[in-house]
């Protein structure tokens, strides 16, 4: 049985953004793949190890490219079935086929202290396909911090089905764009 549901203190930590904001990619060497999840890592097919497995991502609000470390959010396929089936030369292979699930690592921030703050570090499970999201053990959050994590799984849903929609609609779009590449953009400009 866990135990009690704490909010700890981070040094780091920093309140939410003053700014309008949604989530960006904030992670390097990633690619397209098909299926539910969109993300692979563009090592893996290169060297044709896990060639287009499924692999987590790194997330930041988009609104700045260094967040503070609480606003950083990891996010990586909740489910994945594997199916065997026989090639036509009679050699049996193994492959994973991802659900239409997630899981967010999220820190929730709470309130100010000294130089940081105080973070509440929680799961939430994503169903992309539905647009639907839990909270693991949200009902021990205080409200202000639950409506926190509920406006970020809405945001990460939304982020989901936006890389989704680009992967599947552009004609090639091999890779996704990173927070990185947004920032040089804009400071290029």
């Amino acid at each position: 049985m866990p135990g009690p549901l704490e909010a700890r203190f981070d040094g780091y930590a920093g309140p939410p953004p003053d700014e309008p904001w949604e989530f960006g990619l904030d992670d390097h060497r990633i690619i397209y793949r098909d299926g539910h999840w969109p993300f692979a890592r563009r090592e893996d097919a290169r060297h044709r190890r896990n060639a287009r497995e499924p692999r987590g991502v790194r997330l930041a609000p988009d609104c700045r490219f260094h967040s503070w470390r609480n606003w950083y959010v990891l996010v990586f396929p909740a489910r994945t079935e594997w199916v065997e089936s026989t090639r036509v030369d009679g050699r049996r292979t193994v492959r994973s086929v991802d659900g239409p699930a997630a899981t967010a690592i999220l820190h929730l921030w709470d309130r100010p202290q000294g130089m940081g703050g105080y973070v509440w570090n929680v799961k939430a499970r994503l169903d992309f396909t539905a647009g639907t999201f839990q909270i693991h053990r949200g009902g021990e959050l205080p409200g202000h911090v639950l409506d926190l994590g509920e406006d970020m799984c809405r945001k990460l849903l939304r982020f989901l089905e936006a890389e989704r929609t680009r992967r599947d609609t552009n004609p090639r779009p091999w890779r996704p764009i990173t927070a990185h590449e947004r920032a040089s953009k804009e400071t290029a400009r």
